[in-house]
């Protein structure tokens, strides 16, 4: 992947200037307790990501949706059922102001949709984690620029903090 420009950026600010954000909704969410070791918790974790944009006919309305999900699991465990696992789906509806490229407006509507949802997921983890009856699962804040350089949105896996 080409590394993203400051240009990329001022253009990715321009396009996001055409769209309007219209609502969100949590659209479907899974939480799983697996074995739990007493005094002890998962040492590994990661998150994966999935976006994705769906435009109407006529191109003014879209919705995109992103998928997240945390596993966590011990470092030494055998092949099987992870300790915790949290995943969740928003949906995201925009209107679009004026017109944009294909290209273009996937790229705008995959980066907007992510920078959109991150905070969203961030509370959703830390809570459900806490009514699982264990620790707030901290997220870290979302730096898009990185996010943009490793794929800008397409599903990936980061290492949990």
């Amino acid at each position: 992947m080409p590394k993203i420009t400051g240009d990329d950026l001022l253009q990715l600010a321009r396009d996001a200037k055409k769209v309007r954000l219209e609502g969100i909704r949590l659209a479907e969410s899974h939480c799983k307790l697996g074995a739990i070791r007493a005094g002890k918790l998962p040492t590994n974790a990661t998150q994966s990501l999935g976006l994705g944009v769906g435009v109407d006919q006529e191109g003014e309305h879209v919705l995109a949706f992103a998928t997240l999900k945390l596993v966590a699991t011990y470092a030494e465990a055998e092949e099987g059922e992870p300790a915790v696992t949290v995943t969740a789906t928003f949906n995201v509806q925009y209107k679009i102001e004026r017109r944009l490229t294909k290209k273009s407006m996937e790229r705008t509507l995959r980066s907007m949709t992510q920078t959109i949802v991150w905070p969203y997921w961030r509370e959703f983890l830390q809570s459900m984690t806490v009514r699982m009856g264990l620790p707030a699962f901290p997220v870290p804040l979302l730096n898009i620029v990185t996010s943009l350089e490793e794929g800008q949105g397409n599903p990936d896996e980061q290492k949990a903090k």
